[in-house]
């Protein structure tokens, strides 16, 4: 090949190499996990395969699929933090807790993997209703339907 083809090569190579690491890194930083994306962390953390949908729904009318989500402040004193709006109350360390049922400070609630795994402990205590988004949209959410 000549000299100028085999630099056009490398240069092409070099850009897609820098796309994809600059893809990744962006992917990494996402706080938002989607539809699937928290419908595969809600099975990952093991909740009963009964509950996929609904805690789907919940997720996404509690915070839009948004880990990062909150602190929302409620009435009582109490925040609500990250995928599920776990309440500062009763399941984390933060403001108006009197309990801290899941163990973690509420800055904790704002992974993923650990909002996910709190609200399993809230589903395993109180069940859907545990959530005022449920119970106040009930039929659209035992009716939700994950396309993934």
């Amino acid at each position: 090949l000549p000299i100028s083809m085999k630099f056009a090569i490398i240069f092409v190579c070099f850009a897609f190499a820098t796309c994809l690491i600059a893809e990744q890194n962006t992917e990494a930083n996402v706080t938002g996990l989607g539809e699937c994306g928290t419908y595969n962390l809600i099975k990952q953390v093991g909740f009963p395969s009964s509950a996929w949908n609904v805690m789907t729904c919940i997720a996404s009318l509690e915070s839009s699929y948004n880990c990062a989500a909150g602190p929302h402040e409620n009435s009582n004193g109490t925040d609500d933090y990250g995928l599920f709006q776990i309440n500062s109350g009763y399941w984390c360390s933060g403001p108006g807790t009197i309990a801290n049922g899941c163990g973690h400070p509420c800055s904790d609630m704002f992974q993923c993997q650990t909002n996910a795994q709190c609200a399993l402990e809230v589903y395993h205590q109180q069940g859907f209703t545990a959530w005022a988004t449920y119970n106040n949209n009930r039929e659209y959410c035992e009716s939700f339907t994950v396309n993934c």
